[in-house]
């Protein structure tokens, strides 16, 4: 990123060529650095004026080749000798690189024998510099022979020297360059910007919105740092001062946002628990570091940004190399995007170091390495963007053919549910529904009019869905099966429910598939000759008749069905006269404490019962009590309400 500038080259100065003594000539002067080629003189008191410093013999060369004074605040002196070896006046350009400085004087030579002072930035301090005074430069005429210049450098941080000597030309030219880059990198970004939020929008995606934040943040350190921020909205001068820690917040922001986006786009919670618990801690002390920054001041953020900087690429590039080996593809494209960007900084701070002559080419180096990385990233969010748009593409067509295929199932299961024929005596109201596409509830009525009875099962699978689905049309299937032969051979109605019970408890037994399904059902077999309900449970809900204005509830329990080999079954019979309802239901209708609206309890239930004077009005009551409940909550349970009349 552009921010490394600002601490990278406080820390490469260290590193450059051997500092040389001999004049500067300026004819080598297109474009020369010639930070290394003074000598430098602390000034402990800061008192010292251009006349005690002319002719003073204590300057020394600096302690390293690239002068860097920042350890200690105060004011420092700086001595070059400049050579011009033609007979004509030279117009030359001293660039004084990204400073981080408080006032900025060059004194030059006059034709009195004293020395022009020109200054840049000595009315304010760094805090409230525009662009141009946080890389001030200087317009100097060259006599011919040697001229000796001084300047005078005043910091309260980090001081540095990155000073360069120009040709007019060439240095308008380096700065339409630099400046056209620039351009182009804020433009880039704010195309990556506005199609993260798109895609943001579009797939609710939070991987684009890290991104998308990340860069608005990026954005806005950029414009800190140019000093284009406080030129584009007036800010008043008041405010000049908090533009530093503005441009701190802002990187230390950028950097949250990168490791955020990093974390998700390279989800390394999938392969490396251990990195993506590291990522979360280095944001954790990011977003600390920020408060740090805002107590502490400038000083103290830069080198937290400089960490975060550093927390930041190690995510980037440990967590790219590790999901590169675990054969993720799309982190191949991620790690190449921040490659060009680490490569831009190597290649600033190898030019810095003296490992080859230093240009300011190079210093951009850092800008084309966003360029290209910014430009990568377009290319790897479209290609994010595409295969989120393919997946839920695929999982549209899934879900489609999950649809397709459970419509068939319900099919297949409201098959196994026998239809009601009419029944002397009987009339029947059923209501079923699922909590989804298909259910575990089941009932069936069964009708021997030699005998003139009549048998009504309601089951429930425990849970619903597929799998409960399954074991309800296994059980549904096997009652089909065995009922008729069973009625035939049976020698009472109780011995006849007792053994359809336990051959349909070695059914769910035999099923389970190992989810531990069990299955609660009632069972009722209506003797119509002798006006006698025989009744069963294992572990089911009760049974709530209504004759006349009398209201009786069989609830004997027992245990469900498949919980063990001989199952305790609640067994009871009831005398009943002319003209009784009788309702048998699911848990479903009464479990549902997840609704808006008032559940509907069994106290209610028994209620509208009472209040009904045939089976129709009872059902139409307690259906449409149960559906209102869920016309704005999602159902939680199937529900069976099966409602009877017994005519005389």
């Amino acid at each position: 990123m552009i921010q490394n500038m600002i601490f990278i080259m406080s820390l490469a100065t260290c590193l450059s060529e051997k500092v040389r003594g001999e004049a500067i000539l300026l004819d080598q002067a297109e474009q020369v650095y010639v930070g290394n080629r003074g000598v430098y003189l602390f000034d402990e008191t800061g008192t010292l004026a251009i006349e005690d410093i002319v002719g003073i013999q204590d300057f020394e060369v600096p302690p390293n080749p690239m002068a860097n004074y920042g350890i200690k605040a105060g004011v420092s002196w700086g001595k070059f000798v400049f050579e011009n070896s033609s007979q004509v006046s030279e117009k030359r350009i001293l660039n004084y690189r990204f400073p981080v400085t408080d006032r900025v004087t060059l004194y030059v030579p006059n034709q009195l024998g004293s020395y022009k002072e020109i200054s840049q930035g000595d009315q304010v301090s760094f805090l409230e510099y525009r662009r141009d005074y946080r890389s001030p430069y200087f317009i100097v005429d060259f006599p011919p022979g040697l001229t000796e210049v001084y300047l005078r450098i005043e910091s309260t941080d980090i001081l540095k020297w990155p000073l360069f000597l120009w040709s007019e030309a060439r240095f308008h030219e380096f700065k339409i360059r630099e400046y056209f880059l620039i351009a182009t990198t804020l433009g880039i970004i704010i195309f990556v910007v506005i199609a993260s939020l798109i895609f943001y929008f579009t797939l609710r995606d939070r991987t684009f919105l890290h991104i998308a934040l990340y860069n608005i943040f990026f954005i806005n350190f950029e414009l800190s740092y140019l000093g284009l921020l406080d030129q584009l909205f007036s800010f008043h001068p008041a405010w000049l001062k908090y533009i530093n820690q503005w441009l701190i917040v802002n990187g230390l922001l950028t950097c949250i946002f990168v490791t955020n986006f990093t974390v998700r786009f390279l989800k390394f919670w999938s392969y490396s628990k251990a990195f993506f618990w590291t990522a979360r801690l280095f944001v954790g002390m990011m977003t600390v570091f920020i408060l740090v920054s805002l107590i502490a001041g400038y000083g103290a953020g830069a080198v937290l940004l400089l960490l975060s900087n550093g927390m930041m690429l190690t995510v980037i590039i440990g967590g790219g190399l590790i999901s590169i080996q675990k054969g993720y593809q799309p982190a191949r494209l991620y790690f190449l995007a921040w490659s060009f960007m680490v490569f831009g900084n190597l290649a600033m701070m190898a030019n810095l170091w003296g490992l080859f002559p230093l240009i300011t080419s190079l210093e951009l180096g850092v800008i084309f390495g966003v360029i290209l990385k910014e430009s990568l990233l377009c290319w790897v969010l479209g290609k994010l963007k595409f295969s989120q748009d393919r997946k839920i593409r695929d999982d549209s067509i899934k879900s489609k053919q999950i649809r397709e295929s459970l419509a068939v199932a319900r099919k297949i299961q409201e098959s196994l549910i026998p239809s009601i024929k009419p029944i002397k005596g009987l009339n029947f109201h059923t209501f079923y529904q699922p909590a989804q596409s298909i259910g575990g509830d089941w009932y069936g009525v069964y009708n021997f009019p030699e005998k003139n009875v009549s048998l009504i099962l309601v089951g429930d699978v425990t849970g619903h869905g597929i799998p409960s689905a399954l074991m309800s049309g296994s059980v549904a299937s096997v009652a089909s099966a065995v009922i008729e032969p069973m009625m035939i051979e049976s020698q009472s109605p109780k011995t006849f429910l007792k053994d359809l019970f336990m051959t349909l408890n070695h059914t769910v037994m035999e099923r389970d598939v190992g989810e531990h399904q069990l299955m609660t059902m009632v069972g009722l077999l209506i003797d119509l000759s002798h006006r006698v309900i025989y009744y069963i449970n294992a572990g089911h809900t009760g049974v709530i008749l209504k004759t006349g204005d009398t209201m009786k509830s069989l609830l004997v329990g027992g245990t469900p069905l498949g919980f063990t080999l001989e199952p305790e079954l609640g067994e009871t019979s009831y005398q009943y006269n002319d003209d009784t309802i009788v309702l048998v239901y699911s848990d479903g209708l009464i479990e549902n404490e997840d609704v808006e609206i008032r559940p509907l309890r069994i106290r209610e239930v028994s209620k509208m019962m009472k209040i009904s004077a045939t089976a129709d009005q009872a059902y139409q009551k307690i259906s449409s009590r149960y559906k209102m409940q869920y016309e704005s909550a999602q159902q939680q349970d199937d529900c069976t309400i099966l409602v009877m009349d017994i005519a005389s």
